[in-house]
């Protein structure tokens, strides 16, 4: 009983440990990205005017703001792309083992107490099964008695 609450705990504190790391990192990656975006964005009407007003002296106004449209739905699939990719730290990877052999160490003690539980229930049964034999064997045994008595 005491291994499977130790392998419990140590699952239960595995568990968390890499809980804990992911919630960090994707809030990490939250903020960072949210200052990303707010830097680009100022830096891009930036640019955005200045090439536009650039391109407007080489073709017209409204080729110019074509121009400028195509290259920030490129830029904006390159990013895309780029966020869609998950980094693979080896901290999740060494988690994520230690949690499935912590959860395979609570498996085993489980089924272990639950093999030796019934292995306890069936040993009742067959006390229960004795004792319910014998107190029909007595029943029986005093019936006859007291139907001996009755007809003398």
């Amino acid at each position: 009983m005491g291994n499977i609450r130790g392998a419990a705990q140590l699952y239960l504190k595995v568990a968390m440990l890499r809980r804990g790391a992911l919630v960090r990192d994707a809030g990490l990656r939250i903020v960072l990205a949210i200052l990303a975006f707010v830097s680009l964005l100022i830096a891009l009407v930036a640019v955005d005017i200045g090439l536009f007003l650039w391109l407007s002296m080489h073709v017209q106004a409204f080729h110019a703001a074509w121009i400028v449209a195509v290259g920030h739905i490129l830029l904006g699939a390159v990013f895309a792309i780029a966020a869609g990719m998950g980094r693979n730290l080896p901290e999740r990877k060494a988690l994520a083992e230690a949690e499935a052999a912590a959860l395979a160490a609570v498996t085993t003690e489980a089924a272990g107490f639950i093999k030796g539980f019934g292995k306890f229930e069936r040993s009742l049964e067959s006390m229960g099964g004795t004792a319910v034999m014998a107190l029909a064997a007595i029943m029986s045994v005093l019936g006859l008695l007291t139907g001996r008595r009755n007809s003398n």
